[in-house]
């Protein structure tokens, strides 16, 4: 991601809310919603048909504001454990745990590339404040221009943009910075349980895998 725009009214948002950008489903071929052609970013060019209920608002996970808490924590580790595995791992499992919490924010605060050719209706591109470089090919570090749509200029202008910022002068030092905080969480790694060690405790295997 890479943030274009001060963001910090996200944090008057309601306490005990969950802000987030809803997600696009035009791509999820394994979603009923791809299968009806029905995407809640422009739910007025397809209606819902399905005999099941409408689903409830989705959110993209990459970026979202809510106030953490210890009890909240607890309980979703346990949730883990108790509910089955689905589709797409963490991110279902959010929309799941915050579904009566969650309230929608526009998408230029987490701007899924593929909003660019799915919806553009629906993007401004000057007021994007935050760009989600998800899209297959479109990781600045490892882009690939073969890839589809990478050919799309406001693509390519935000992957230069996250290569300019990367690249700045603002960048000057870090990496000493960088190399000692490494070097201080080694003296503590051998004390400390690996993330595997954690994850296989603690998630369930179909999640894992």
């Amino acid at each position: 991601m890479l943030l274009f725009q001060n963001i910090d009214e996200l944090f008057d948002r309601p306490p005990g809310t969950l802000s987030a950008v809803m997600d696009c489903f035009c791509t999820w071929s394994y979603t009923v919603q791809y299968q009806l052609g029905y995407c809640q970013q422009a739910p007025h060019k397809v209606p819902w048909t399905a005999d099941a209920p409408k689903p409830a608002p989705y959110f993209n996970a990459g970026m979202f504001v809510f106030e953490p808490s210890s009890t909240i924590f607890k309980d979703m580790l346990q949730k883990m454990e108790e509910w089955p595995a689905t589709p797409f791992a963490e991110q279902d499992f959010l929309n799941r745990y915050f579904e009566a919490v969650y309230r929608p924010i526009p998408s230029c605060y987490n701007l899924v590339l593929a909003m660019l050719w799915q919806h553009p209706e629906n993007v401004d591109v000057k007021k994007v404040k935050n760009v989600h470089y998800c899209a297959k090919g479109s990781k600045p570090w490892n882009f690939d221009p073969a890839a589809p749509y990478m050919d799309h200029p406001t693509v390519q202008d935000f992957v230069a943009q996250w290569k300019k910022v990367y690249n700045s002068e603002s960048r000057a030092g870090q990496a000493d910075v960088s190399l000692q905080v490494r070097e201080a969480a080694t003296l503590g790694a051998s004390n400390m349980p690996t993330s595997a060690d954690v994850q296989q405790k603690l998630l369930p295997k179909r999640i894992m895998a």
